[in-house]
């Protein structure tokens, strides 16, 4: 899509400093997949006027974006903007739809059910279960909700820093040569996440490289020679504000968790036999993935399953216990007393450390991060470890 190599070079740097890549990257989430899938694809979409009518090659983006979307369904509203425009501008749209649109969709889509029943032993779409869960049914907002501009006023001025006002800036320096069909794509995409009860900085991760593409543009219309000294203090202060962002976020920032599992590891014999119980917030501390060589070890955390049987009045454990940890702790004493082990956070140890104090003893405390993600959690965590004589 670039007719300008100096464009594809800006972009490239704005996508390598980036500093939500750098902190996403390395995780295992299908939002990475999703975001990689996508930029492969674009090889082979018709950006440009000579490309609209040939469509020979057009089933390889459709392969590869009905991957992505099978991985992550979500990446749907990318494709949805650029199928449709691609199918606007071609003169030959049965033969597109019928010889590469059809045929590619059909067989990645009988793939993946092929797969599910492999795994599942049944006849299952993940596909249908994820939109079923995540949008027709709402379920998404159990994971907790935000208003419908999050994304403007906090997502992408988070993810995207100083690249957004480059993107603004693309607009009063727009390129004949530049396609805009991404722009589209990247509003269609955010407009309807916003539209979701559930939202999360990650989700917008397929946004990035498109608003690098654009920014890059903006910073291509400063190289000259009375800009060039804006263009080369735009480049360092990009540098900066992504460079600190990374190790900020990379290290300092809810570290908690990771530091504590692994002075739990260091507490415990690769022969020990031992019962683990977090009191913690949903998904916040890893389990098993360090302890694949304790194979005597066994984890108990906090329920936050969603209600999926839709059942009335259902309450997850989690919320049971951070709306009255004392409660929660003198129902469930039988857990507290089989444990070897408990991480937990001040504030709430501090309401229930009557109880905790009888068996157990404060062998770490460890700093979670000068920012929370909610309020059940706690800028201090603590190792209970049983006392010996018990």
């Amino acid at each position: 899509m670039f007719k300008d190599h100096k464009v594809a070079q800006l972009g490239l740097f704005l996508q390598l400093t980036s500093w939500f890549l750098f902190y996403c990257s390395p995780r295992t989430l299908s939002n990475c997949i999703e975001t990689t899938l996508f930029l492969i694809a674009l090889r082979w979409y018709p950006f440009h006027e000579v490309e609209w009518n040939k469509n020979k090659g057009s089933w390889k983006y459709i392969v590869i974006g009905m991957i992505s979307i099978i991985i992550r369904p979500t990446a749907i509203l990318l494709w949805i903007p650029l199928g449709s425009i691609h199918l606007w501008r071609t003169n030959k749209r049965l033969s597109l739809i019928f010889k590469n649109v059809l045929p590619s969709t059909i067989f990645v889509f009988l793939m993946s059910v092929i797969l599910d029943f492999w795994f599942y032993e049944k006849i299952i779409s993940s596909l249908y279960n994820f939109a079923m869960f995540n949008v027709f049914t709402g379920g998404s907002a159990f994971f907790g909700t935000n208003p419908w501009y999050y994304y403007l006023v906090d997502g992408l001025p988070a993810v995207l820093t100083i690249t957004l006002p480059f993107v603004v800036g693309y607009f009063f320096v727009r390129s004949s040569n530049a396609s805009n069909d991404l722009i589209y794509a990247g509003i269609f995409y955010v407009f309807f996440h916003s539209l979701l009860p559930h939202k999360e900085h990650r989700f917008l991760l397929p946004i990035i490289p498109i608003a690098n593409i654009y920014g890059g543009y903006y910073l291509r219309s400063l190289i000259t020679k009375r800009q060039m000294k804006l263009f080369l203090t735009l480049i360092s202060i990009t540098c900066l504000i992504n460079i600190s962002c990374a190790f900020f976020f990379s290290t300092i920032h809810q570290s908690g968790p990771l530091k504590m599992v692994e002075a739990l590891r260091s507490k415990i014999n690769d022969s020990d036999s031992v019962n683990v119980l977090y009191l913690t917030s949903c998904y916040n501390i890893p389990q098993y993935v360090y302890f694949h060589d304790k194979p005597d070890v066994s984890i108990r955390a906090l329920d936050c399953s969603p209600n999926l049987e839709m059942k009335e009045n259902y309450i997850p454990e989690s919320d049971e216990f951070n709306s009255n940890p004392l409660l929660w702790a003198t129902k469930h004493d039988d857990l507290i007393n089989d444990a070897n082990y408990i991480v937990i956070y001040q504030h709430n140890f501090e309401l229930i450390k009557d109880i905790l104090l009888k068996h157990f003893l404060i062998c770490h405390k460890q700093y979670h991060g000068p920012i929370l993600a909610n309020e059940h959690e706690d800028h201090y965590l603590y190792l209970l470890c049983k006392h010996q004589h018990n």
